[in-house]
């Protein structure tokens, strides 16, 4: 198998793992297990559990800014389509975007450094690109908007478990952004 196959399907065999397990639930030897390697074999590609985690948080970051560009073969051009991205997106990676807030203090420094460095990257991208669609706001507000629409996302485990509809979250996240 080529080397960027196996990666990914470590990448899936992790999100899985903590998806169900949880992120002090999964370990790297039985992530290995369910991508077919062995444990020492993981450290190949990544050199621990937190680096796993951040790669999945990176890769969830990057499709989310490819959505952006690319809503149905158009740009996102209102709030709302910039809403309905997030909403997509948490409700196809929340557990993973959920483990952030329990596992930074986790994490070797280094590691929470790359971690704040990818939420600055996200926060500083979605923003520029609500400031785009909504130039009535100072760069300022947008962010502000941003950061609380991302910690709803954060939440959307907790928040889908209360029982409240998927679209009920996306009306939230519309309304955060057009506020």
């Amino acid at each position: 198998m080529a080397p960027a196959d196996r990666r990914a399907l470590i990448l899936q065999a992790a999100a899985a793992m903590f998806r169900d397990h949880g992120y002090a639930g999964a370990s790297v030897d039985a992530i290995a297990a369910a991508s077919g390697i062995s444990g020492p074999g993981i450290y190949r590609y990544f050199a621990g559990k937190a680096e796993l985690l951040l790669a999945l948080l990176e890769a969830a970051v990057a499709e989310t800014v490819a959505a952006m560009n690319a809503v149905p073969d158009r740009p996102a051009q209102t709030s709302d389509d910039l809403a309905d991205i997030l909403a997509e997106r948490a409700l196809s990676e929340g557990a993973i975007i959920a483990l952030l807030h329990g596992t930074a203090g986790a994490m070797e420094p280094e590691e929470r450094l790359r971690l704040d460095q990818l939420r600055r990257d996200a926060v500083g991208r979605l923003t520029e690109t609500l400031h785009a669609l909504r130039p009535d706001l100072a760069a300022s507000e947008a962010e502000a908007r941003i950061v609380a629409a991302l910690a709803l996302v954060g939440h959307i485990e907790r928040f889908l478990a209360t029982g409240v509809p998927a679209q009920s979250f996306q009306r939230i996240l519309r309304s955060i952004l057009r506020a």
